[in-house]
């Protein structure tokens, strides 16, 4: 369909005008061409029975169409219970009219993006927005085929991101559903609803799920559903940046589990808790929920949740520098993975073991672990995954001074996460865009992807993210010799590293500011600066940053590297 859209707006505009318009122009050019047609096709009824052969072809669009050849009778039956027509001889007319209409012998609009445009749109069939008569079309749009509506709803919500009309359809129906007490409704509107939620996520949608589709699913009387909703609301927030509320969240869901005896749950969640506690940079608390998580799948026999587990507490010893035990529980993660028949998680943690290799510099090894995960992404269609692999093969051609190979992984990376709508995955892309522009020296381009990087957080509300990048913009300042505004960014970025508990970022900007400090003659300031990012990553055992303050004390010519700063702060 979209393709035929682009040939009908061409033919009737010029390519050049046609090539500047956004998705809703094009939509509209369609739609506009269409009604023209619709019409003129119904040029001989009136505008009630306009209304009401619109209003069919609503129901029809939103229930997968008209399944007359199976269950005649029960089409029938459900439609005679709406104000469409006044005789069955008259409803077999618009049934037929909306075939025609439709081009389609169920008398449905395909399920693509027109088709939820043209329900999206305050028409003038749909007499002006979300009547009482549109809620009785979707309520029969359900009764007729409950799983094609809601996963038109879903799409239209996911399709529509910025439109909140999708959310109010599901509402309604979510609503009437728990009124009557219709558990079986519920169920799947509920399993929708989580569905559409982890669309959105991958879309950056963080709040908009949090401030419309959660509070509903939270106040349900299915603890397990409950508890589900409200370990949600603790993964965006921790995504937010907001890591108290998301601990609060997760609490909240633990104890909710606990109750119910689900253990898997309990499992996840206890998970998601320990990775709270890594951002804080309390590797051994994180470590400690992270063991209770993987006790109880062991208890259980969760082998899926088992590896990843390890594979957390394999994030957990790399970010201590600690490689030989963070490679061990990888390639138990992996054995686990390969037997279970797990390709997703098999793609995970050969990207994850390939990073060890990177941080020892054994970049063959690194890149060899990184295509086979590729490979695996790519056959099963992890489009997600497949972004992330790319950009870390990217790292180690930069690495590698290949700045050309670096350059075309990101771009690539960058085309398929701008496609599946990953707006944090962009923005991470984006920012390893401008790394590669700046080894190039190309200092101008380098600040245009950041700015574009920031953007994207700001818009999603990424905390951790900005504060990266804030951190990143500094550098472009710094090498240009501009250091009171380099000073600005990283001061910002401090800001935003303390809101949010960023301990690895606190020791990064620190440092960062030290060497601003340094450059402007400020030599007991910059010590004061490096000394005291040196108690926050001894404190974590950030492994980057202690590299960092032993290059420093060497050449700062402090005794014995890491003794040095020990020393100065004893002095």
């Amino acid at each position: 369909m979209f393709i035929g859209m682009v040939a009908s707006a061409i033919k009737h505009h010029s390519i050049h005008q046609v090539r500047n318009w956004t998705q809703a122009e094009l939509l509209k050019h369609v739609l506009d061409r269409e009604e023209k047609r619709w019409q003129a096709t119904l040029s001989q009824y009136s505008e009630n029975e306009k209304a009401s052969i619109y209003k069919l072809l609503t129901i029809a669009t939103l229930s997968g169409g008209l399944d007359l050849e199976h269950d005649e009778n029960h089409v029938y039956d459900a439609l005679n219970e709406t104000d469409i027509a006044n005789s069955e001889s008259e409803l077999e007319r618009y049934i037929e009219v909306i075939k025609q209409l439709s081009g389609n012998p169920s008398g449905s609009l395909q399920p693509d993006i027109f088709a939820e445009y043209f329900l999206l749109q305050d028409s003038q069939y749909r007499t002006g927005g979300f009547t009482r008569s549109l809620k009785r079309s979707l309520v029969t749009a359900q009764e007729l085929s409950p799983q094609d509506t809601h996963a038109f709803i879903s799409r239209a919500a996911v399709d529509y991101t910025s439109e909140l009309t999708a959310f109010k359809w599901w509402k309604l129906l979510f609503t009437k559903a728990n009124t009557e007490e219709s558990n079986e409704l519920l169920e799947e509107l509920t399993a929708s609803a989580f569905n559409t939620i982890s669309q959105l996520s991958l879309h950056g949608e963080r709040h908009t799920i949090l401030d419309h589709w959660l509070p509903t699913l939270c106040a349900l009387e299915d603890l397990k559903s409950k508890a589900r909703a409200i370990n949600y609301q603790g993964l965006l927030n921790s995504h937010l940046g907001n890591k108290t509320i998301a601990l609060e969240h997760y609490q909240t869901a633990d104890e909710i589990y606990k109750k119910l005896g689900e253990k898997s749950g309990e499992s996840s969640t206890l998970n998601n808790i320990s990775q709270i506690f890594k951002a804080r940079g309390d590797y051994e608390t994180t470590l400690k929920y992270l063991q209770q998580s993987l006790a109880i799948q062991q208890e259980i026999g969760d082998k899926s949740g088992e590896g990843t587990t390890l594979n957390n507490m394999a994030t957990t010893a790399h970010a201590r520098g600690d490689y030989e035990i963070a490679l061990k529980y990888l390639q138990q993660s992996m054995a686990i993975k390969q037997a279970t028949g797990d390709k997703s998680g098999e793609g995970v943690t050969l990207n994850n073991i390939s990073q060890i290799f990177k941080a020892r510099g054994d970049f063959e090894t690194a890149i060899k672990y990184l295509q086979h995960s590729l490979t695996i992404r790519q056959e099963i269609g992890d489009r997600s995954g497949e972004g992330t692999t790319l950009n870390n093969m990217a790292t180690i051609a930069q690495a590698r001074g290949d700045y050309e190979t670096a350059l075309k992984y990101l771009q690539q990376s960058l085309v398929i996460q701008q496609e599946i709508g990953d707006k944090s995955g962009e923005s991470i892309t984006l920012n390893n865009i401008s790394l590669a522009c700046s080894a190039r020296d190309d200092y101008k381009t380098a600040l245009k992807y950041l700015q574009q990087s920031l953007a994207i957080q700001q818009e999603i509300g990424d905390k951790y993210g900005k504060g990266a990048t804030l951190n990143n913009i500094s550098q472009i300042y710094r090498v240009r010799g501009n250091y009171e505004t380099a000073l600005k960014y990283l001061q910002q970025s401090l800001a935003i590293q303390q809101e949010i508990g960023d301990a690895a970022g606190l020791c990064v900007t620190t440092i960062n500011i030290g060497h601003i400090q340094w450059e402007n003659s400020q030599q007991k300031e910059a010590y004061k600066s490096w000394a005291e990012a040196y108690q926050i990553a001894k404190k974590i055992e950030h492994a980057q940053s202690l590299e960092a303050l032993t290059g420093l004390a060497e050449q700062l010519d402090l005794p014995n590297g890491l003794e040095g700063w020990e020393m100065y702060l004893n002095d």
